[in-house]
């Protein structure tokens, strides 16, 4: 069986902080066929790392920091679609850096008022309410043949209401929280939007979890855990992708539609992300823009590499002490293999890892 080969990875100097989004499929057909070019990254200071599937095809390069110290990910193999996960890479033993100690506690439900650290520099809050209610997680292999073994067992969550941000998080908004001496600098390597002009409007990528994780407590919010997310995408009638069934296209999603992997061909012709909400017809059943495409998000949950025994309360799924990853959801521009972009893509990703195809939103309950 064919596999797909992808070599990303990107450094920056360690933070203290907390830390955010998406996946894709390259032709009409339900298991894509030919490119799966988003990788899963490794671990801070392991010396390895596994690969399951990040965006490397259009960015397959390896970034240090001057002093070796940086984060960073290599290469690995994917699986094709329906294999089983544990075959996309093989999973290194981690240093436990300062990154796995991040929100060790037992989670509190995070509907909490935790009050806004941001007033009076808040920015525009824009959000849309997810309704109290039961729906299908993960994927149903009679009706998607795209599935991955970390989408099983196909089940029941109940998600209590909550409201989740309309759009990724921008760069302006990140930058407020930079400039009130909370946040810091996201990275400003190649592909990334916080340094760039007119960007402002892009959702801020090339943060790692933490700092995404700050952003969010700053604004009184909190990362979506993944039954959260997930429910936020499909809504209750069991689509593949936020608009329904039909394959993704840049009439509805900001992706790699392009098989040459040239970067500039990637980003529906933009060569990266796109203003954020510039997709409407893309939008999920609850009106969340962009929650396939444009940037991952990263989600508060410890990756697993199935449902099995996984919370059916709509909280996040973490351990303690915490996983060696976090799960990131919904695809990127640079994603080629629009099956990455289904509602039921999962991506482990170290939590310390960035670049520029991860991003973030954030909610919050009633």
């Amino acid at each position: 069986m064919k596999r797909f080969v992808a070599a990303l990875a990107f450094a920056s100097l360690s933070t203290t902080f907390f830390s955010f989004r998406c996946a894709s499929e390259s032709d009409g057909g339900t298991d894509g066929g030919t490119h799966a070019q988003d990788t899963h990254v490794g671990e801070q200071g392991s010396g390895t790392s596994d690969v399951r599937f990040i965006d490397g095809g259009v960015d397959a390069m390896t970034k240090d920091t001057e002093d070796g110290s940086g984060r960073n990910s290599d290469a690995g193999t994917d699986a094709e679609p329906g294999q089983d996960s544990s075959d996309r890479g093989e999973i290194p033993d981690h240093d436990s850096g300062d990154a796995d100690t991040v929100g060790d506690s037992s989670y509190d439900g995070g509907f909490t008022d935790v009050g806004k650290g941001c007033v009076p520099n808040c920015p525009a809050d824009d959000m849309v309410p997810v309704p109290d209610g039961t729906f299908q997680m993960g994927c149903n292999v009679l009706v998607d043949q795209a599935c991955y073994s970390d989408e099983y067992p196909y089940h029941a969550a109940h998600v209590p209401t909550f409201m989740i941000d309309r759009y990724e998080v921008t760069v302006s908004d990140y930058k407020l929280c930079v400039n009130f001496g909370v946040c810091t600098d996201a990275d400003s390597g190649e592909g990334c939007n916080f340094d760039v002009l007119d960007r402002e409007d892009h959702p801020v990528n090339c943060v790692d979890w933490s700092q995404a994780r700050v952003f969010c407590t700053w604004v009184g919010k909190r990362l979506p855990s993944e039954t959260e997310w997930e429910k936020a995408a499909r809504g209750s009638d069991g689509r593949r992708y936020p608009w329904g069934n039909e394959f993704v296209d840049c009439d509805h999603a900001v992706w790699c539609d392009d098989d040459s992997n040239e970067p500039t061909s990637c980003g529906c012709g933009n060569g990266g992300t796109m203003p954020v909400g510039s997709k409407p017809l893309g939008e999920s059943p609850y009106g969340a823009a962009d929650m396939c495409g444009n940037v991952w998000e990263w989600t508060e949950d410890d990756y697993h590499d199935t449902y099995t025994d996984s919370p059916a309360d709509g909280s996040p799924w973490v351990e303690s002490p915490r996983g060696l990853e976090r799960v990131a959801r919904g695809g990127s521009w640079s994603s080629t293999y629009g099956g990455i972009l289904r509602v039921t893509s999962r991506n482990g990703v170290a939590p310390d890892h960035f670049g520029h195809f991860l991003g973030f939103r954030c909610v919050a309950g009633p």
